[in-house]
């Protein structure tokens, strides 16, 4: 079973960076976080999870979940294909919905932050300025990179695709079951 953790959200941020490399079929003996990579096509931009993002609480809660417990027992409900399918675009569109807040959020701190930055430069203070200048660039850019990614969710691409995976394992593996136990019957 996956359960991603802070260990979880690092092996995201390591399978959309190259080298992509397959993960064995069943964990290993002390194997804590397993993911399986996903190959992106050269022209998809592959840009790491920065820390900000990393500690974000929506985005934690997204990335934590069992999503292969979550597979097997969708599998075990309802065994088809279909509800493969729908399964996976739950947890796309969860994401992107996570994606929306999280750029929502960041553009209420840089309305704020501008604001501040007036202050700050009326006061004269020209180091924070340059510092509150340096943070909402590198908060344009999470924003940028956060909007992208939602694009990539859509595109079954990016940091979602490897919770995905791993829903997708799990629900084969009771379908599996499920195919089994018809055949012993």
């Amino acid at each position: 079973m996956t359960r991603l953790t802070s260990k979880g959200l690092k092996a995201i941020a390591a399978a959309v960076n190259p080298p992509l490399a397959a993960m064995p079929e069943r964990p290993q003996a002390g194997n804590v976080v397993m993911l399986r990579a996903t190959e992106q096509p050269e022209s998809a931009p592959r840009r790491p999870v920065s820390a900000a993002l990393q500690d974000d609480p929506m985005f934690k809660d997204l990335c934590d979940a069992d999503y292969e417990a979550l597979g097997f027992r969708d599998g075990t409900r309802v065994p088809d294909h279909e509800g493969l399918d729908q399964g996976c675009a739950r947890i796309r569109a969860r994401a992107r919905l996570v994606f929306d807040h999280m750029v929502q959020a960041r553009i209420a701190w840089l309305d704020e932050s501008e604001l501040q930055q007036l202050a700050v430069g009326q006061q004269g203070s020209a180091l924070g300025c340059e510092r509150m200048r340096a943070q909402s660039n590198a908060w344009r850019r999470d924003i940028e990179t956060i909007k992208q990614q939602r694009e990539l969710a859509g595109e079954h691409q990016g940091w979602i695709e490897p919770l995905v995976v791993d829903y997708r394992a799990g629900f084969q593996r009771a379908l599996r079951g499920a195919i089994n136990a018809q055949w012993l019957r």
